[in-house]
C-alpha cells in the first residue's frame, strides 16, 4: 500500500491500454512478450513511454525485469535523450522477476510536468524484457 501511495504514474509494457495512457513509441519492431503470465517488451532498438513527474519532489524510476534471458542483455534507460543509467542482465537466471531503482537527478526533471523515459539497446544487444515501470516519489515512505 506504501508503494501504491508513492506511486505517480505505472506503465504496463504489452497491454494495449496502459501503452496507450503513456504515449508508448517504438522505432523497429518492439515485441510483447511474457513470462510467467505477465506481459512485457523487449527490443532490437528502442521503446519509450511518456510518465508524469512531480518536479518538486525527489523522483526514483523503478523498473521490473527478469533474470531468465537467453542471452546478456545491455542497454540504455534514458529520461528525455540523457542517459540516466546503463544497465546489463546477465544470462539464464532463475525465472523470476526483479526491481532495479533509478534515482533520478533534480536537472532532469526541472520544471517538467511529463518526461519520456526510453529503453535504448546498446552494444548490439537487445533490451532485457521490461515488465513493469513505475515512477516514484522518493521521499515517500514505503
Amino acid at each position: 500500500r506504501k508503494l501504491e501511495a508513492a506511486t505517480v504514474a505505472y506503465a504496463q509494457p504489452g497491454e494495449m491500454q496502459p501503452e496507450r495512457d503513456y504515449s508508448y513509441q517504438a522505432d523497429g519492431r518492439a515485441e510483447v512478450v511474457r513470462m510467467l503470465g505477465r506481459p512485457g517488451r523487449r527490443t532490437a532498438r528502442w521503446f519509450s513511454f511518456v510518465l508524469p513527474v512531480e518536479p518538486e519532489r525527489p523522483m526514483t524510476l523503478i523498473v521490473t525485469y527478469n533474470h531468465a534471458e537467453w542471452r546478456r542483455r545491455t542497454f540504455e534507460i534514458q529520461i528525455d535523450g540523457k542517459r540516466l543509467a546503463k544497465q546489463a542482465i546477465e544470462q539464464r537466471g532463475p525465472v523470476e522477476f526483479f526491481d532495479v531503482e533509478y534515482a533520478i537527478p533534480p536537472e532532469l526533471i526541472s520544471d517538467k510536468k511529463k518526461v519520456t523515459v526510453r529503453f535504448q539497446a546498446t552494444d548490439g544487444n537487445e533490451t532485457g524484457g521490461v515488465f513493469g515501470i513505475r515512477m516514484i516519489r522518493a521521499d515517500a515512505p514505503r
